[in-house]
């Protein structure tokens, strides 16, 4: 069942970040009069509940920047879904405030590329974003929205995780990073050189007591992976969905080789054409669909596709991910 759902609601984002997997804002805001209209939104709202959708992440692009937010939230959250929203923090005012107040959001995460203006700028390329960033911050904090702060871990932010973290802390929020830099949607692979050291990438994230303890209680409770022929092994398409700004469905994000128009059909027939995407079987010469490691690292062939062109080759790096990964786990579990 489509349990869990992602709505792109525009592409279109107030920054313009060095490694946005989405690509040129420039290309993204001349294709803006693609977006599906309030009422395509609305009515493949309607659809998705019935379907049994229960969690939906509303995300861009930034999803505040188009005027119709409200109103498609408000539809969202009386249609008993349990929302969250991933925005940039800067397009936060009074109004968007008022409405989490009335319909609370599961979360409210908003990424912090950096501890001070000028590591967080240079990522977002926008002078004085940073401020604005953390006003947008600052009001859900003090209105008692529920707040997550999140980091893309990269080489132009490493050396400021810690105090990036401690921000979090100050505002109450949830803090997570994540240093799987990813290809841009349009093969463009810069971003890749933006990732920093696997090995750097595990320290920091053992370095924190309560991450390194759900690590080792994960493999705990789960010791032994089984080998499967499956090519997809996560809930992409079997639980979940994604919906671009366009109307596309999609299994995820980054498989969108199985594909649906929701503007010239219905979700349910679109779900049903997603059932391609779980009978996916690996070749015989994919490593990766058995290999132990592989809840460790993050496998994902729509990442590896975009990085090596060939969703069942090894990423290198997803590899010293999760070696590094157990690695740490051994030694945590020995001490």
């Amino acid at each position: 069942m489509p349990l869990a759902g992602t709505l792109e609601l525009t592409k279109r984002c107030c920054l313009r970040c060095v490694h946005c997997y989405l690509g040129s804002q420039e290309l993204v805001h001349a294709a803006s009069d693609r977006e599906m209209s309030t009422a395509q939104v609305l009515a493949i709202l309607d659809q998705v509940v019935d379907a049994g959708c229960l969690h939906l992440l509303i995300t861009g692009g930034d999803p505040l920047l188009r005027r119709d937010f409200p109103e498609i939230y408000r539809h969202a959250r009386l249609s008993g879904l349990d929302v969250t929203v991933f925005t940039s923090g800067i397009p936060i005012t009074e109004r968007i405030v008022e409405l989490f107040l009335d319909l609370p959001p599961q979360i409210v995460e908003i990424t912090l590329y950096g501890a001070t203006a000028m590591t967080y700028e240079r990522i977002t390329g926008v002078p004085g974003s940073y401020a604005h960033c953390l006003a947008g911050v600052g009001r859900l904090h003090d209105a008692g929205v529920r707040l997550g702060i999140k980091t893309m871990l990269m080489t132009l932010n490493s050396h400021e995780l810690e105090a990036i973290e401690t921000i979090a802390a100050r505002y109450n929020a949830k803090f997570r990073f994540d240093p799987v830099l990813m290809s841009c949607l349009d093969g463009n692979r810069a971003p890749l050189a933006l990732r920093v050291d696997a090995g750097q990438a595990i320290r920091l994230e053992f370095a924190d007591g309560a991450r390194g303890k759900a690590w080792t209680d994960f493999r705990t409770r789960n010791p032994d992976f089984p080998p499967s022929d499956r090519l997809i092994q996560c809930g992409a398409g079997q639980t979940g969905f994604h919906v671009d700004a366009y109307g596309t469905l999609q299994a995820c994000v980054l498989l969108p080789g199985v594909s649906y128009d929701l503007l010239a059909g219905t979700f349910a027939e679109g779900w049903a054409r997603l059932a391609a995407v779980r009978e996916l079987r690996a070749r015989a010469s994919n490593r990766c669909v058995s290999c132990p490691k592989r809840a460790y690292c993050g496998y994902c062939p729509g990442l590896m596709a975009l990085e090596n062109d060939d969703g069942e080759l090894p990423s290198p790096y997803l590899c010293a991910l999760g070696d590094e990964r157990l690695r740490a786990m051994d030694l945590a579990l020995t001490r």
